[in-house]
Order: structure tokens, then C-alpha cells, then sequence
């Protein structure tokens, strides 16, 4: 086992404990391909009677170990993107070690939204428009924890820093991610339709544009989507 592969089974398993210090259930994904080291469920409200009880907060947990002089935890573009895209709530846990003491030093929570999901939703589209980029699964992408992203090294501060990100209910959070996953990078006008005729004349054109001259022969249609400021054109028009 390799420094890195210690690293990161020492992580998950202090990720693991703190989750079982205030009786969240994590599953562990045994193959690292989803993007995701652990689901999260909450228990069930006790205090609700059991018909009116909302769905149980869930979520999406990678977690990164790194040494506590390093700057960014990285990962594959390809998992960051499962993270982006998935309807429930993702994070990525940053744990920190010294390994000289073999301590942890910080723990940070990334909550996969707003900007977070900006940066990954961009690099992906910058990928796509480059003909020659390599697939996914070969791109790395950075991410810098914030001072406000850190948290105590305890399961209730994680619980809490999941719970204020995530609200108390799970079909509203969905909605809302579905939506910001939808609509970020857009500008107001992100279609622009380019078509191009033969031998017209202005006049001809207008009439065209009028209805007054419908049978004009196409030589060729452009349709071109914008976002993060990256235009690509799609494979077909529906």
C-alpha cells in the first residue's frame, strides 16, 4: 500500500467514525467508479407520526485525504461530474493529516452547489468543445477548501454542516439542484440559429422573413449553444 492508498483508507475510516458517533448509516461504494465514497441517510423524525413524516435527509459523500501542507484535493473529472449531476445532495469531505504526528489537522466540507458545481459543470463543457481532449476519466480537477467549508473534526459538526446545507426538506433541495444544474452558465439568449439562402436580395430576404416568399431553398442551418461563455454546436437539430 502506497502513501496516497494509506491516506485514504485512514480518511475513510475517520470519515466512517464520525458518522457512527451520531448514528448516521454511511454504505461505502466498494467500487470507486460512482463518484462517491459513501451514501449518508439521516434516521427518521420520531417526533412525526410515522404518516407525516418527510423523506430522511440522504447524501453523497467523496472523501479526499491529503497531506496538510497540500493546498487542493483533486479528483477525476468524471466522478466530480457524477457529483454535479446526481439529484441528491453531494459533498466532498477534505481531510487534512500531518504525517509526521499521523494526526488530522482540518476537515472541510464542500457542499457540490453553486459555485462548486459551477467549476465542474465549466470544465466539463471546456472538455466537450476541444476536439482533442482527453475522455473524462483522464482530467483532473482541483478543489481549494474555503476557511468557511471547515468544520470540527466531530460527527455532530458534520451532521450540522450537512443539515444547514441540505434544509430539512429533501424534495425541495432536489428541485432546487435540478434547477441549478439546469440553468447555470446560461446567459438570457443562449441559442443563436444562423441560416443561410442562395442569391437573395434584400427584398427577397424581407419577404421571406414576411411569409410573403415561402418557397426559398436552404443551403445550410447553423445551430450554435452557449455556456460558461463556450459555444458548441449540437449533434443534430430536433
Amino acid at each position: 500500500m502506497n502513501k496516497q492508498q494509506k491516506l485514504g483508507y485512514k480518511g475513510q475510516q475517520r470519515f466512517g467514525e464520525l458518522c457512527a458517533e451520531v448514528g448516521l448509516t454511511f454504505n461505502s461504494s466498494q467500487v470507486d467508479l460512482a463518484g462517491w465514497d459513501f451514501i449518508i441517510n439521516f434516521p427518521d423524525d420520531e417526533s412525526e407520526r410515522v404518516d407525516r413524516r418527510r423523506t430522511p435527509l440522504s447524501c453523497f459523500v467523496q472523501v479526499k485525504t491529503i497531506e496538510h501542507t497540500t493546498r487542493s484535493a483533486v479528483l477525476k473529472l468524471n466522478m466530480a461530474q457524477r457529483l454535479a449531476l446526481d439529484a441528491l445532495p453531494s459533498f466532498i469531505c477534505v481531510l487534512k493529516v500531518d504525517l509526521k504526528t499521523n494526526d488530522f489537522t482540518d476537515v472541510f466540507l464542500l457542499h457540490v452547489s453553486e459555485d462548486r458545481m459551477s467549476s465542474i459543470l465549466k470544465r466539463v463543457r471546456t472538455a466537450q468543445a476541444d476536439k482533442d481532449s482527453l475522455p473524462l476519466n483522464k482530467i483532473k480537477i482541483g478543489f481549494t477548501p474555503k476557511k468557511v467549508e471547515r468544520i470540527a473534526l466531530t460527527g455532530e459538526a458534520l451532521r450540522d454542516a450537512i443539515v444547514r446545507y441540505v434544509g430539512s426538506d429533501m424534495h425541495a433541495y432536489v428541485e432546487a439542484k435540478r434547477q441549478q444544474r439546469e440553468k447555470l452558465g446560461y446567459e438570457e439568449r443562449p441559442w443563436a440559429l444562423s441560416v443561410e439562402f442562395r442569391d437573395l436580395s434584400d427584398t427577397d430576404m424581407l419577404d421571406v422573413f414576411l411569409g410573403r416568399k415561402p418557397d426559398v431553398a436552404v443551403t445550410g442551418v447553423e445551430l450554435v449553444e452557449t455556456r460558461f461563455s463556450i459555444s458548441i454546436r449540437p449533434n443534430r437539430i430536433r
